[in-house]
Order: C-alpha cells, then structure tokens, then sequence
C-alpha cells in the first residue's frame, strides 16, 4: 500500500509577538514596542492522520547561503539620542512544530502549522557583544533589532520507519528514520515602510518571500 505524506502548499511568514510574554520579544523605542521574533506560516495538503503517522516541521531562518541583514538602533547613553544603523549577520535559527489534532483537519486531509523563531534575543546580544561594529560609535549602545531580510527554508519531516510509533523526534535531521518529505526555499524581505519610526504590526505584517520554491520529495 503507498504511502502518503504531508506536502507543503503554501508558505508564508509574519513578525511574531507573544501575548503574556513581551518582556521576551519587544523593546521599547521613542517610536513604541518593537518585536523582532518571526512566525512561519505553513499550509500542508496530502496530510495522513499524524496520530498514526507522526510528522514535523521545522522552519529555518538564515544559513550558508546569505546573511541575516538586520537594523539596528543604537543609544548615545549620555543624551539617549538614537539611530539606526545596518548590518548583514551570518548566523541561523531553528525551530520545530508538530503535526497533531490540533492543527489537522481530517476530512480534507491538511493541516496549517505556525512555527515561533525566537531570533530577537540572540540577535540583540550578538550586536549588544560588539556595538563597535554595527553603531556609529562604540559607546553607543544597540537597543532593538528588526530583522529587514534572510534567506529562509520550511521543511515537512515524515517517518519511514515501518512502526512509525518507534520513531523519536530527537533524532530528526540525525538519523534515516526521518526524511523530508517537502521543502519550501525563498529569501524574504521586510517592506520598507517598516522601520523603527514606523512599527510593523504584531502579527499581522507580512515579508515579501517572492519566488519561493516548492519542492515534493516524497
């Protein structure tokens, strides 16, 4: 009998905030609260029953293939006057969500799944370790971060092995029990007219990812 797994029909990503958690995911500028985590938004089609058939995604900001390009607003400490300042970071954040009765829906056979990259406060403290290089001087102090682009790629993991209880999500990206059933690849983009003067708004504003590639591996 063949097998089914979930394919990716639609990718999309969003800024993120979290209620009841600000302290973790905004900064408060002259301009308001800034939030910088990003929401990945992914929409399956081809979907088997995850109770039977246990299926990850995992979204991934940055890599090898281009540099995180973020803003960054800096603070003379002596008379608080801020500015904004640039820099492109190679670095890379993972997450993972899980398929499950939540986020499925049986008769049609998909599942939408919203995976958090908690990127804000390990990109504060990179530029916070060396404000020499990203504020216009080295006694200023960085003190928000908004993520303008990123390469980014959101994959669909299925289980191959024949009891597919046996499969442990430790071992995701390790071992051959797990394989990526769909990929989808594109670099994504803030619009300009969001900027710390101007604020993106929680969970609703939208990067530009044109062009993205799907691919169906399974």
């Amino acid at each position: 009998m063949k097998r089914h797994f979930a394919a990716l029909a639609l990718f999309a990503l969003v800024l993120a905030g979290v209620a009841g958690a600000a302290q973790a995911h905004y900064v408060y500028t002259f301009s308001g609260w800034i939030y910088h985590d990003v929401m990945c938004n992914g929409e399956l089609k081809s979907v088997p029953n995850p109770d039977s058939h246990p299926a990850f995604v995992q979204c991934t900001l940055g890599g090898s293939s281009a540099p995180v390009v973020v803003e960054v607003l800096c603070e003379n400490p002596t008379n608080h006057d801020v500015q904004p300042g640039s820099a492109a970071i190679q670095t890379s954040f993972t997450a993972f969500g899980e398929l499950n009765a939540s986020n499925f829906d049986k008769k049609k056979g998909r599942a939408a799944l919203a995976v958090e990259v908690l990127a804000d406060g390990a990109l504060l403290t990179f530029v916070q370790n060396d404000p020499g290089t990203f504020c216009v001087n080295q006694n200023w102090h960085p003190i928000a971060v908004l993520i303008r682009s990123f390469p980014t790629q959101m994959k669909t993991w299925a289980c191959t092995l024949k009891d597919e209880s046996l499969c442990n999500p430790a071992n995701i990206g390790i071992t051959t029990e797990w394989v990526v059933a769909s990929r989808a690849t594109a670099t994504c983009t803030l619009p300009s007219q969001w900027t710390f003067a101007n604020p993106p708004i929680e969970d609703v504003t939208a990067y530009s990812c044109p062009n993205t590639a799907y691919e169906h591996l399974l």
